[in-house]
């Protein structure tokens, strides 16, 4: 299978005394999906600037084409957050997402894969930034809350340490876990019986735990230009489920990802 995608998007900031508005627009064209979408977004201070509220609403209509398919797949997405200094050395952030999507949610390109026509989901994000003053570090936590209308719900848990090592050099570890359950059509491989409506083999709806490491290396080159190297070893596995069983089918699966990036301050 061969496929290009071209994407791209824009967005104009409006900046006040304490306030922002933003308003973006993008797309994103392939051989068989096209996603048009449009947001509006702002945040809000507070008079000692220790408080900021960020909002925002966005919708996408998407269309798919391939393996006979012709559908479409429209999505509102409205956020509510929270951002909060508490003391010289911590911030902390509280996110409320709530996305609600109708359309074509099926894979086409899985065998026997029927999906229902409405998704609606749910998410808590929590944020705590603890700056070190020993080492001139900075500890990075957050905690992510997940659930839908399919019946899936998921935790995951990440940590970074960002530390830097001077001339310019910052070197960061980090961590995640994740728990989710499984949707609830989603079915084993041979353990289906009969032609129920829903029904998905898409491990990614199954139920299974994960846990990932990584480390980052980043090189500020100058007042502009910055570069970073960054491994991360990802492994999923039924049995690493730490709230329920998982799914007894799942074959354990790992990754392996490098990631080098490059950046330029206009």
């Amino acid at each position: 299978m061969h496929d290009k995608r071209h994407a791209g998007d824009i967005s104009i900031t409006r900046y006040f005394p304490r306030d922002t508005l933003t308003l973006g627009v993008n797309l994103s064209v392939e051989n068989d999906y096209v996603s048009r979408g449009v947001s509006f977004s702002g945040t809000h201070g507070s008079e000692d600037k220790n408080t900021t509220l960020n909002y925002g609403v966005g919708t996408s209509d998407d269309h798919i084409t391939s393996q006979g398919v012709d559908q479409g797949k429209n999505t509102i997405d409205l956020m509510l957050g929270v951002t909060q200094v508490i003391t010289p050395t911590d911030i902390a952030q509280l996110t409320i997402t709530h996305t609600k999507g109708h359309g074509y949610f099926t894979d086409p390109y899985k065998l026997l894969d029927f999906r229902p026509r409405e998704k609606n989901q749910s998410t808590l994000l929590l944020r705590w930034n603890h700056f070190i003053e020993g080492p001139d570090a900075t500890l990075k936590i957050s905690y992510r809350y997940y659930n839908d209308s399919w019946d899936i719900s998921a935790h995951s848990l990440s940590a970074e340490y960002v530390q830097p090592l001077g001339n310019g050099w910052t070197l960061t570890p980090m961590m995640r876990l994740h728990d989710q359950s499984a949707a609830s059509f989603y079915v084993d491989p041979g353990g289906v019986s009969g032609f129920p409506p829903y029904r998905s083999y898409d491990q990614r709806i199954s139920a299974f735990g994960a846990r990932s490491l990584g480390i980052k290396i980043a090189k500020e080159i100058d007042a502009n230009w910055s570069a970073d190297l960054k491994y991360e070893y990802y492994e999923q596995r039924g049995s690493w489920r730490f709230f329920g069983d998982g799914s007894p089918g799942l074959d354990p699966f790992h990754a392996q990802i490098l990631q080098i990036g490059l950046s330029r301050k206009f």
